[in-house]
C-alpha cells in the first residue's frame, strides 16, 4: 500500500477524523482526499504527467501536504526546494535535477 492508498482508505474509514492540523486549521481525511483529487486534476491540465519532476518551494503547511499528495496522485516526483533559496540557487537546483516545473508559495530570493 502506498501513501495515496492509505489516505483514500483513511478517508473511507474515518472521513471526519483530522488528517492534518496546522495551528487553528484542521483538515479531515475526507477533505484532504477531495482536495488532493481536485489539485491533481488541475495539475494534470497544466501538463504535469507521470514521471514529471516537480520542485515544491513551500513552507511546511497544509498547502504543501495537499500539493505533495496531488503530485503523487499523478505519479510525479516531488522535489522539496527550501524556501530560503535565492533565485540563483533555485535555478541551479532546477537545472541539476532536471526539474520539469517548480511550484512555490512565493518567489525565492
Amino acid at each position: 500500500m502506498n501513501l495515496i492508498e492509505l489516505l483514500d482508505n483513511s478517508a473511507g474509514s474515518w472521513p471526519q477524523k483530522p488528517a492534518f492540523i496546522d495551528g487553528e486549521s484542521v483538515v479531515s481525511y475526507a477533505d484532504l482526499s477531495a482536495r488532493t483529487h481536485s489539485l491533481a486534476a488541475k495539475l494534470s491540465e497544466l501538463s504535469v504527467a507521470p514521471g514529471s519532476r516537480v520542485g515544491l518551494t513551500f513552507p511546511n503547511s497544509i498547502a504543501y501536504v495537499e500539493l505533495t499528495f496531488a503530485l503523487w496522485r499523478l505519479h510525479a516526483v516531488v522535489v522539496p526546494v527550501p524556501v530560503e533559496c535565492t533565485e540563483e540557487e533555485v535555478s541551479e537546483i532546477a537545472s541539476s535535477l532536471q526539474l520539469d516545473a517548480i511550484i512555490g508559495a512565493t518567489s525565492c530570493g
